[in-house]
């Protein structure tokens, strides 16, 4: 069969991409605070005075809240609940954080926005980070609470300035919205750099968008890279898939097709709608991979598969595009 390599070509497709917009806090964010251990690290002989003379309140106070951890998670949210509100009416912050979010989630109790929110206040008010985040988000998205952007900005900011890296990251997105505040890109770059070096994926990503695009900082491909980079090997699908542009296009690194078939895989495991095209080409046209129509088809068939969304509709065109190629020359 003779295969028309420049019809195949015209194919590539590259969706712009997007910033991550501000989030709501996940649910596994929410659990790490839950779950952290409450020892704080002393010296030996504070630790000492400590086992001496240490009162039965605090000791009763973590004896209870592990009891209410243990209680969570053997899943029996009723009684967990009434354990973290003993707690939370005693005014312990953490406790009232946590209540908040049972109400939010409405575990072992009536679901309640307005309940949560006023437990976040108590907590917030005595300067428990993912307390103040927490409340930054409902303000944000109008839960329990009138919608208020400014009110929202002022929440993750007290977060955000005790290293709390989402908070950081909604910060940065903010500032590059003009969410709450002027739109400013300078100080969207200071806070996702923040929250980025503390790990934050998303915000990596958010970095490589604004190298990429020259927002904020002088554009810088090899910069961009990197941040994607940091974010891709943390499974940011996002990232991945920039990735695989890049590697493509050669835009701040040599240009290396096997590299980005990989990083198309990658993403398209992650059912990105995009990669599913590209790498959908990179088999149609052997690029990175070996040539291969069937895998060319089963990866626009996936493509298809997807929702029908504004976001998605370029690529589910292009992919129907590719399948009417296949057909025109015979492949089955």
């Amino acid at each position: 069969m003779v295969r028309i390599c420049h019809a195949r070509q015209s194919l590539y497709f590259r969706t712009q991409w997007r910033l991550v917009s501000p989030d709501f806090v996940s649910k596994e964010r929410k659990m790490m605070s839950i779950f952290r251990h409450f020892k704080t690290k002393l010296s030996t002989a504070l630790a000492v005075l400590l086992s001496i003379f240490s009162t039965p309140s605090l000791a009763n106070r973590d004896a209870q809240f592990q009891q209410a951890i243990a209680t969570y998670q053997a899943g029996n949210h009723n009684q967990a609940f009434q354990l973290f509100q003993q707690l939370a009416q005693q005014g312990d912050a953490e406790s009232q954080y946590t209540l908040g979010w049972f109400y939010e989630d409405g575990l072992g109790v009536a679901q309640d926005n307005q309940q949560a929110v006023a437990w976040y206040q108590k907590a917030a008010n005595q300067g428990y980070a993912q307390a103040q985040y927490n409340l930054g988000a409902m303000y944000e998205n109008g839960k329990g609470v009138k919608q208020d952007s400014k009110q929202a900005f002022a929440w993750y900011q007290k977060a955000a300035n005790q290293r709390f890296a989402a908070a950081q990251f909604n910060l940065g997105a903010m500032y590059d919205n003009g969410q709450g505040v002027a739109q400013d890109a300078k100080q969207a770059m200071a806070w996702y750099l923040k929250a980025a070096n503390q790990g934050d994926m998303q915000a990596q990503y958010n970095l490589g968008m604004m190298y990429d695009e020259g927002r904020g900082v002088p554009q810088d491909n090899k910069q961009a890279m990197a941040w994607f980079q940091q974010a891709a090997n943390l499974g940011d699908v996002k990232s991945q898939y920039a990735l695989g542009n890049m590697y493509r296009q050669g835009q701040g690194v040599a240009q290396d097709e096997k590299q980005a078939a990989q990083w198309y895989q990658k993403a398209a495991n992650q059912g990105h709608t995009a990669a599913q095209f590209n790498l959908g080409v990179m088999y149609y046209n052997g690029l990175g991979v070996p040539q291969d129509d069937q895998q060319a088809k089963a990866w626009w068939q996936k493509v298809l598969a997807q929702p029908d969304t504004p976001d998605n509709a370029e690529a589910k065109a292009a992919a129907r595009a590719g399948l009417e190629a296949l057909k025109n020359i015979g492949a089955h």
